[in-house]
C-alpha cells in the first residue's frame, strides 16, 4: 500500500521527516495533541470518583451518590483510587492520560505496521477516525478520557495484533484480560472475532474450543457480577421499568437508538446508513473484495469489520422491534452496549480506505494533488484541538464565579452536608445525557450531591431511588414549593441554582452566576411523598 512510484519522489520530499520518526512516538503524540488535559471527561468525573470513594469511604461520608459497586471496575478502582485520593483528580487525569496514550500507542503502531502502513497513511487513517468521532453511530469512542474501558482498549489492540497472525490463544488470552478491566468491550471483541473465525472457514470445533477458552477464566468474574448486580429485584420497584430507564431515559444516545423515529433520524439515521453502505460496498464491490483479498491481514480486518457491523445491524433491528412491539421495554440485551463495536469498526473502515485509495496506481494526479492538501489540513486540526484544549483549561482554573461556589461550600458547610443541583433553564438540560451542570461538584467540595444526571448506579435498588430523586428534582424545577415537602422526607441542606432561580428559602450565598439556598430541616416527620414514577 505504499504511495504511487510517480510521485514517490515528489511526495516523500515533503513529508519524508515522517518515516524518519518512530510509528509509537507519532501514534502517542497524535493522541497527546488531541486529547491531553488536566480537564476531566464527564466519565473520568464519575469513575475516578467512585475509584477516590471506593479507596477511600470516609472521603464523602455517607455519600448515596459517591458509593457504587465497582464491577468490572474493581481492577481499575484498584489501580487508580489510591492515586486520585494522593494527588488529586487534575493531576491523575493528566499524567493517567499520558500512561493510557503511551501504553495504547504500542500495539496501535504494530498493527498498522502489520497493515504496511507508511506513517504518514497511519497518521492519517487515526486523524480522519477522531473527526469522524471515532464512531459511525452508536457513540463509542476509544481516545480521550482515561478509564477501565480505554485501559481494556490496551489489552484488546494487542490481542488484535495476534488475531491477525494466527495466534489465536494468545490473542484471546489477552482478550480475557481486556474482559476482567471492561466486560463489554473484551466480551463484544471477543463475540466479533468468534464471528470472524466462522466467516473465514476455520474449523467449527476449535472454534467452540477458542470461545471455551475465553469464557472459563471469565467464570469468577461473572459469578462475582451475578451475585451483585442480578439479584431478586424487589416489588416496589418492579412498578417501575428499570430497563427503560437504563436503556431509553439514561442512554438513549448511546443504546436507545428507537427511544422515537425523530430522535432516531436526527441522531442515529444517518450513521446507520453510511455503515449499511460501507458493509455492502465491501461485501460485493469487486475492487474493494479484490483489493482486501491481497494479503491475509487485510481480509481478516474486512471480515473483523462486517462481524461488528452485522452485530451493529441486528441490534437496530431489535430497538426497532422495541419500539413497535415492545413498547420500549428496554430488554433483549440492549442494557448489553451492543453498539460497543463500533468504534473499531469504523476505524477498520477508515483504514482500509486509505489502503485502497493508496494503492499503486490508483493515486492519480488529481488525487495526489489532494492528498497534498488533505495532509496539512488534518495535521491542522489536531492543531486546533490543542488550542481548544488550552482554552477549556485556562477557562475552567478562572471560572471565577463558578470556583466562588466552591469555596464557600468547602469553608463554610459541613461536611455532613447534602446538596441540590437545580440546574434551572441551563441549556444543557435539553439534552439530559450531557448535562454536566456542577458535575464536579461533589469531589470539589467533598460533599454529597442529593443526585446526577450523570451518576446512574448499577444495581437496582439505587437506581430505583436515583430515577425517583431525579424526578423530585425535575417536580421541583417546575413547582419550588414542592421542596418544602421534599425536605419533610429526605436529607437536603443546601441547593445550589443559577442566579435567576427563586425558591422561597433562605440564601447564604450568591455571586453573579450562582445562588447557593440553606434548607432548613422540619422537626415533624412528614408522610412519603407521592411522586408518579413515568
Amino acid at each position: 500500500m505504499s504511495i504511487n512510484a510517480k510521485h514517490k519522489n515528489d511526495f516523500s520530499k515533503r513529508f519524508e521527516f515522517f518515516q524518519l520518526i518512530d510509528p509509537t512516538f507519532l501514534v502517542f503524540s497524535l493522541i497527546a495533541i488531541n486529547f491531553l488535559s488536566f480537564i476531566p471527561h464527564t466519565n473520568e468525573e464519575q469513575y475516578l470518583l467512585y475509584a477516590n470513594q471506593h479507596f477511600n469511604p470516609e472521603w464523602i461520608t455517607g455519600s448515596l451518590m459517591a458509593t457504587e459497586f465497582p464491577g468490572t471496575r474493581y481492577l481499575f478502582e484498584l489501580l487508580f483510587g489510591w492515586i486520585v485520593d494522593s494527588f488529586g483528580f487534575e493531576k491523575t487525569v493528566f499524567f493517567g492520560r499520558i500512561i493510557n496514550f503511551a501504553l495504547m500507542s504500542f500495539p496501535i503502531a504494530v498493527l498498522f505496521k502489520q497493515l504496511r502502513f507508511s506513517n504518514l497513511q497511519m497518521i492519517l487513517a487515526l486523524q480522519i477516525f477522531i473527526l469522524f468521532g471515532q464512531n459511525l453511530f452508536g457513540g463509542e469512542w476509544i481516545f480521550g478520557a482515561m478509564e477501565a474501558k480505554t485501559f481494556a482498549y490496551i489489552f484488546i489492540f494487542w490481542g488484535l495484533t495476534k488475531f491477525l497472525k494466527k495466534e489465536y490463544y494468545t490473542a484471546f488470552g489477552l482478550i480475557t484480560a481486556a474482559t476482567y478491566f471492561h466486560v463489554l468491550i473484551g466480551g463484544w471483541f471477543a463475540i466479533s472475532c468468534l464471528l470472524t473465525l466462522l466467516i473465514q472457514k476455520y474449523p467449527f470445533k476449535k472454534t467452540v474450543q477458542l470461545g471455551f477458552l475465553y469464557g472459563l477464566p471469565l467464570l469468577p468474574l461473572l459469578y462475582y457480577l451475578g451475585k451483585n448486580m442480578l439479584g431478586e429485584v424487589p416489588e416496589y420497584i418492579q412498578k417501575v421499568n428499570l430497563d427503560y430507564i437504563y436503556v431509553y431515559f439514561r442512554n438513549k444516545h448511546h443504546i436507545g437508538l428507537f427511544y422515537d423515529f425523530e430522535y432516531f433520524f436526527q441522531n442515529h439515521f444517518i450513521g446507520v446508513l453510511t455503515s449499511l453502505i460501507v458493509f455492502l460496498a465491501f461485501l460485493k464491490l469487486e475492487k474493494l473484495t479484490a483489493f482486501v483479498k491481497t494479503t491475509p491481514v487485510l481480509l481478516t480486518i474486512k471480515n473483523l469489520m462486517l462481524a461488528m457491523f452485522a452485530i451493529g445491524f441486528l441490534f437496530v433491528g431489535v430497538s426497532l422491534m422495541d419500539k413497535l412491539f415492545f413498547d420500549l421495554s428496554g430488554g433483549f440485551l440492549l442494557k448489553s452496549y451492543p453498539f460497543r463495536m463500533q468504534g473499531l469498526a469504523c476505524l477498520f473502515f477508515v483504514a482500509l480506505s486509505i489502503g485502497f485509495l493508496s494503492q499503486k496506481g490508483r493515486l492519480t494526479d488529481s488525487k495526489h494533488k489532494v492528498l497534498m492538501f488533505l495532509v496539512p489540513i488534518l495535521l491542522g486540526s489536531a492543531l486546533v484541538n490543542v488550542g481548544l484544549n488550552i482554552r477549556d483549561m485556562v477557562n475552567y482554573q478562572s471560572d471565577t464565579a463558578y470556583n466562588e461556589v466552591i469555596e464557600y461550600l468547602k469553608k463554610e458547610t459541613p461536611t455532613s452536608s447534602t446538596i441540590m443541583v437545580l440546574p434551572g433553564n441551563n441549556s444543557q438540560m435539553k439534552n439530559r445525557q450531557n448535562d454536566s451542570f456542577a458535575l464536579d461538584l461533589m469531589r470539589r467540595t467533598k460533599r454529597d450531591n442529593f443526585v446526577h444526571f450523570k451518576y446512574i448506579p448499577s444495581t437496582p435498588e439505587k437506581m430505583y431511588q436515583w430515577y425517583q430523586r431525579l424526578k423530585i428534582v425535575e417536580k421541583i424545577e417546575k413547582s419550588p414549593v414542592y421542596l418544602n415537602d421534599v425536605k419533610k422526607e429526605f436529607t437536603i441542606n443546601y441547593v445550589l441554582t443559577p442566579q435567576s432561580k427563586e425558591l422561597n428559602q433562605k440564601v447564604v450565598f450568591e455571586n453573579k452566576a450562582y445562588k447557593i439556598f440553606e434548607i432548613e430541616k422540619e422537626n415533624q416527620v412528614g408522610k412519603p411523598i407521592p411522586i408518579k414514577l413515568n
